[in-house]
């Protein structure tokens, strides 16, 4: 399933100047939604709510030269 996700993305990628492109990703096996709280009413992102609930996750990829990472 990664595999897929890091194909799309260089695929996306393949187009976009350097500063735009997507360097690092975790996939989550949950979906943001409100009702889980990861999601406004107005379907924007909490932020600060994915920050906390993924901490250690983010830390882990973000102190790495890993590029992409699975959760669940």
């Amino acid at each position: 399933m990664l595999a897929l996700y890091e194909s799309i993305v260089a695929g996306v990628n393949k187009d976009l100047a350097q500063f735009e492109k997507i360097k690092k990703l975790i996939l989550v096996p949950d979906e943001f939604s409100m009702a889980n709280g990861a999601l406004t009413p107005t379907m924007k992102l909490k932020r600060l709510f994915i920050e906390q609930r993924y901490s250690k996750e983010l830390d882990q990829l973000f102190n790495s030269e890993t590029e992409a990472l699975r959760v669940g």
